[in-house]
């Protein structure tokens, strides 16, 4: 459903490329530079989400797929995304465990950017490993309020418990951030 939505989308771009240029030259034109290059770099991220860049590669083909396309979407969407994801190929941690806390972190993060009034809108997700410990950490613009955890974080709790683990979120800063400590099932490692 999302790639054929972004084959849509690539196709509605592609066919007005050539007014978005006009814009380009026509500011050019007046000499107003500034405003110029701020619509190449929107126009620079929308080529990069449309083309289908790659911003994750993981080590798994089930996760690459649903952070590609959540990123992709938040770069449609005027959010800077940084995401540095690896999981190590011999941490025995199940496909749809990782979807469920990667889909509800990017979920919340992209609708926060989205709704919020900000300048700058931005996710990062990043993950290290340490011996059999997985660190999952992402952060993302927000407007700071008094917040109920919902559904989505109390799945990510689950699943961080069913790893001997936990997650930790804080919202200071205008940033939100979430920290989860996943352990590596026995046997594996």
């Amino acid at each position: 459903e999302e790639a054929e939505k972004r084959n849509r989308e690539y196709s509605k771009f592609q066919h007005d490329i050539d007014n978005h240029l006009l814009v380009v030259s026509g500011l050019i034109g007046e000499g107003n530079y500034e405003k110029a290059q701020e619509y190449l770099d929107r126009l620079h991220i929308r080529c990069q989400s449309l083309a289908g860049r790659k911003l994750a590669s993981t080590g798994r083909e089930v996760l690459d797929i649903l952070l590609n396309e959540k990123a992709g979407y938040a770069l449609r969407s005027n959010i800077r995304v940084s995401c540095r994801v690896r999981i190590p190929e011999d941490f025995g941690f199940d496909d749809m465990d990782l979807s469920i806390i990667f889909a509800n972190i990017l979920d919340n993060a992209i609708h926060e950017c989205i709704v919020g009034e900000f300048d700058n809108k931005e996710i990062s997700l990043f993950t290290k490993n340490y011996g059999r410990f997985l660190i999952i950490e992402s952060a993302n613009t927000w407007t700071p309020r008094t917040m109920e955890e919902g559904t989505g974080l109390t799945n990510i709790r689950n699943v961080a418990a069913k790893y001997q683990g936990m997650a930790e979120i804080s919202n200071t800063d205008e940033k939100f951030r979430i920290s989860i400590l996943l352990r590596s099932p026995e046997g594996q490692s």
